[in-house]
């Protein structure tokens, strides 16, 4: 990776510094491509937010812990108290309170977690794919608008030399007046032709640049010569391969898996006896002389009758997340 980078900075600073066309590969133009892509850097960072989040996944687990300081002055403004012993206006307490709660959806989200970094992973390598796919078409594109120009720059000069030979003939009564001014229209058809593609290979040029990130003065020559890597459709086994290999099926697979996971986690929360386990610690000091101090573990079951009902909302909730699955499973398919 380090190498890539180095080797990218030194393609740009090449660029850069050099007003001379500079031969450029496709690997050096995918390379340049991706160093300057927004898309692939917000991939990027998708997935590292997904690491991170999978990494602590033991967060879950964490009791919520709170302190507080507590000072309260208090007096009597009219009628003081009538009180036996001395009192104290001013009272203050400290509290610490930890407490941890767990349930059945808890197991869902520990999932979800390593689902949703395997997503995003396979997620960025598909971008990553089409990007590259788009910089070889835009590559290739720029290479056969340039042979274009080529061929329409011959085709000028036959249809010139055509147009001369037949003005000579022309002026010494060897050819009609209809032929000459056929060939002039030959020679006008190919400088319009020559002006229609040299401006498509400007147009293809400037977008070919701006999609690496250079300068849309610097001139280029594409070296790279078109390639075709051929499958072996005979062999049943080799198509099937690479077909399971499509990280666009992958992903249709985990969102398969994603709709399924949530269907089956609101299933559980809301349809069937959600089981709660609980604990609390608690510390205090009040007038930072008196300690006291608690603990209590706690277990409870409960039911959303609600959800069993027809067409509540929590039924057609359900009902709406099992037809998004279908509808996954059906673009799969």
């Amino acid at each position: 990776m380090k190498c890539t980078i180095l080797r990218v900075f030194a393609l740009v600073s090449v660029l850069h510094l050099h007003a001379e066309p500079i031969n450029l590969t496709l690997e050096d133009a995918i390379q340049l491509a991706i160093a300057n892509s927004p898309a692939l850097q917000d991939q990027e960072i998708m997935v590292s937010a997904a690491l991170r989040n999978k990494e602590n996944a033991w967060n879950l687990f964490l009791p919520g812990i709170s302190a507080d300081v507590t000072g309260r002055f208090s007096d009597a403004v009219l009628f003081p108290p009538d009180t036996f012993g001395p009192s104290q206006p001013f009272t203050s307490s400290v509290n610490m309170d930890i407490r941890l709660s767990l349930d059945t959806k808890t197991l869902y989200d520990l999932g979800k977690r390593h689902d949703d970094y395997a997503t995003a992973l396979v997620a960025a390598q598909e971008a990553r794919r089409e990007f590259i796919v788009e910089v070889e078409k835009a590559y290739f594109s720029l290479v056969a608008s340039s042979m274009d120009v080529e061929n329409s720059l011959r085709t000028l000069e036959l249809e010139e030399e055509s147009y001369r030979q037949t003005r000579i003939k022309f002026d010494r009564g060897l050819e009609s007046e209809l032929t000459l001014l056929n060939a002039e229209l030959e020679l006008q058809g190919s400088q319009t032709a020559l002006v229609s593609a040299e401006a498509g290979y400007g147009k293809k040029a400037t977008a070919f640049k701006r999609l690496l990130g250079l300068d849309p003065q610097t001139s280029l020559v594409l070296t790279s010569s078109l390639t075709i890597r051929e499958l072996d459709s005979g062999s049943l086994e080799s198509l099937m391969g690479a077909i399971g290999q499509r990280l666009d099926l992958e992903l249709k697979r985990r969102a398969i898996q994603a709709a399924s996971v949530a269907a089956d986690r609101y299933h559980a929360s809301t349809r069937l006896p959600l089981l709660t386990l609980g604990s609390s610690v608690s510390l205090s000091l009040d007038d930072f002389s008196v300690p006291a101090d608690g603990f209590s573990v706690s277990a409870g079951v409960s039911l959303n009758a609600d959800a069993w009902i027809p067409g509540s909302q929590k039924d057609l909730a359900y009902i709406a997340l099992l037809e998004a699955r279908d509808h996954q499973a059906l673009e799969y398919d």
